[in-house]
């Protein structure tokens, strides 16, 4: 059984797996959900000085420090961002990698300039703390109230930063699961972007795509279905 690491997206955390980290587990396989610094139960860490490489950093030790190989990597939403910058970096290890409803920046990319392109980036009090009115596409009040109570805010310069690339990605076998209800929530400009980058790797036979009928948060509102696509993969 392949491990199968779960990254988070923006101001979420690894507690946002729990459903399907569950089930995974069930299956049989390790599971590992890190917190990137300044997030989650990181949040004491939070400060302007966090920045996309501590983030890609945090990611590389963890997949160091657990002693990950021949595993399936599965980056939401700013996970792209992160995801994609450590594999740039990873030379020695099999890997595949899922971007799930995630950016897929290019070289010399933010995440600004994928999805706040024609808007300036939203700061309270300096820091990142989501679109207003957005609660990630989620229609259940209840799965509405369980991510607001944890979500944390984030450095502008994880989102400012530009991603600088120097090797070829396709070496890894890569998969992008689009979301597709995007019926709930005024982030249709940035969530749109995207989907757009995911029909880009749908055309790009260096790619797999799939489309997953639920909303950006898929891991809260519909694990099953979720885990079930990244077993499709891992289990393969």
């Amino acid at each position: 059984m392949r491990s199968i690491l779960l990254l988070h997206g923006a101001l979420h955390g690894g507690w946002c797996w729990q459903r399907v980290r569950r089930i995974l587990a069930r299956a049989g396989h390790d599971v590992v959900t890190p917190t990137l610094t300044g997030l989650g139960e990181r949040a004491h860490l939070a400060g302007m000085d966090v920045d996309l490489d501590l983030h890609i950093t945090d990611l590389l030790r963890c997949i160091e420090f657990e002693e990950l190989d021949d595993f399936v990597l599965v980056a939401h939403s700013y996970g792209g961002m992160v995801a994609t910058g450590a594999a740039d970096r990873i030379e020695d290890r099999s890997m595949e990698l899922i971007y799930l409803d995630a950016v897929v920046p290019e070289d010399g990319e933010s995440l600004a300039d994928v999805m706040f392109k024609d808007a300036e980036l939203p700061l309270t009090a300096g820091m990142f703390a989501g679109i207003q009115n957005y609660d990630y596409g989620l229609h259940d009040p209840a799965d509405i109230e369980w991510v607001r109570r944890r979500t944390t805010p984030q450095s502008p310069r994880t989102m400012t930063d530009r991603l600088r690339l120097k090797s070829d990605l396709s070496r890894f076998p890569r998969h992008f699961i689009e979301c597709a209800d995007r019926s709930v929530g005024p982030a249709a400009a940035q969530t749109s972007a995207i989907a757009l980058r995911g029909r880009r790797c749908a055309a790009d036979p260096t790619w797999t795509h799939q489309v997953l009928d639920a909303p950006h948060d898929c891991m809260v509102s519909h694990p099953e279905r979720t885990a079930e696509l990244i077993l499709s993969v891992a289990d393969r």
